[in-house]
């Protein structure tokens, strides 16, 4: 069973996927847990070429390819065919610190009845975000009640969704 699809959507990264693809692949739990779907926007340059070498050999990594709608509909196109339990959007030009996905999957099996989590983020500089999740402390939401007593600032990509 797969407990995890990771969508990476791929518009015009040749410089970033390498990084972001082996950030996910590389982790020892990905092969049996996880699927990884990527969406080639129509990329102009090399990023699906690089996206096709690095993902080879993985029976778990499917491609999705269309024209260029940006990144909404790209993510959208991704969802569409996801078989796991839980989504995770990651960006093309972010990838995972070391033990990233294992602490993801840790906590989903922790709490197998979880709807979002919210995961921090480490900017490029190595700084934390700084965006807060106001939401109220010490509590746990299903779903649509989060959003109802949260301010959600953090985009989409640090966000797990029960799919």
């Amino acid at each position: 069973m797969i407990k995890l699809s990771i969508v990476v959507p791929v518009y015009g990264v040749e410089v970033w996927i390498e990084r972001c693809l082996r950030s996910i692949l590389n982790e020892p739990l990905f092969v049996d847990a996880c699927e990884l779907i990527i969406v080639d926007d129509g990329s102009p340059d090399r990023s699906i070429e690089i996206a096709e070498k690095v993902c080879a050999g993985y029976g778990n990594v499917r491609f999705i390819h269309q024209t260029n709608k940006g990144l909404g509909a790209a993510r959208n196109a991704g969802a569409a065919v996801v078989q796991g339990q839980y989504l995770w959007f990651i960006d093309s030009d972010d990838w995972l610190t070391e033990c990233g996905l294992k602490w993801v999957l840790n906590a989903l099996v922790e709490n197998p009845d979880v709807e979002i989590i919210n995961i921090d983020y480490v900017m490029s500089n190595g700084e934390h975000s700084g965006v807060p999740n106001n939401s109220i402390k010490e509590r746990e939401y299903l779903g649509v009640n989060y959003l109802d007593n949260s301010v959600v600032q953090n985009p989409v990509q640090y966000y797990i969704f029960n799919s």
